[in-house]
Formats: C-alpha cells, structure tokens, sequence
C-alpha cells in the first residue's frame, strides 16, 4: 500500500522495454549481493526447503 492506502496498479506491458531491462538489472546485482551474505543465503535456503515441503505436504493432500 502507498502511504495514503491506494492501491497501485501497474500493467508490465506499459513499462518501456528498456526500463524493464535496467529494473531487472538492479534487482539481479541487489539478489546476487544479497545471497553473497552467508546468512542470508542460509536464510533463503532454509526458506526455499519449508516451501518445498509445504507444496509436497498440499500435493500430498490433494491426492486423498
């Protein structure tokens, strides 16, 4: 939510391709700087198995 609690919408297709291109840039360098952190990378990992667990366990749950 903005600070006034609207709701921004906005449509990719209205983005220029090339702000597209140096938004996906910063956010691979900030990613790659992120996971570069040997706690955080932990972090993501840990979070990566719960939420492979989480969609076996509803897969599971599925099938009954």
């Amino acid at each position: 939510m903005t600070p006034n609690n609207h709701t921004v919408v906005i449509d990719p297709k209205d983005i220029p391709d090339e702000c597209y291109q140096i938004g996906c840039s910063i956010l691979y360098s900030s990613i790659r700087r992120a996971l570069a952190d040997p706690v955080l990378k932990a972090d993501f990992e840990a979070w990566k198995k719960e939420r492979e667990a989480r969609k076996e366990a509803a897969q599971l749950e599925a099938t009954k």
